[in-house]
């Protein structure tokens, strides 16, 4: 089971895992991540991927090379698939997108939604 082409998340994949080889034509491709965990869930012989955020009871993260997929070791840099995502304006953000921006990075925001939703803390 695979992401769509275009996709951040099967980009990574390519890029991180498969040496920039393409996911194999014959993997089923879903436009969101939550279609795919769905559909992992339902087949006991099915494999997929997906952000860290979306691991639940319903599924399991494989390890590599020994290391499980957790936030710890995410940040530590030792789980092999981590990524850091950006925001990126055209010059320096200024007024609201400033402050949106100050508001992703802000503990409140890391401790009330990021971390809920799966995700790894940036903000201690």
């Amino acid at each position: 089971m695979t992401r769509e082409t275009g996709s951040g998340t099967r980009a990574t994949l390519e890029e991180m895992l498969l040496n920039k080889e393409s996911v194999v034509g014959r993997a089923t491709p879903f436009t969101s991540s939550e279609l795919i965990k769905q559909a992992v869930a339902k087949d006991k012989n099915a494999i997929g991927f997906d952000s860290i955020g979306f691991i639940d009871e319903t599924v399991k993260a494989v390890s590599l090379d020994g290391i499980a997929a957790s936030s710890e070791t995410v940040i530590s840099n030792t789980y092999a698939m981590g990524r850091h995502l950006y925001c990126v304006t055209k010059g320096r953000a200024t007024g609201t997108s400033a402050m949106f921006i100050d508001y992703l990075k802000s503990l409140d925001c890391q401790k009330n939604i990021v971390v809920p939703e799966g995700y790894v803390q940036i903000a201690k």
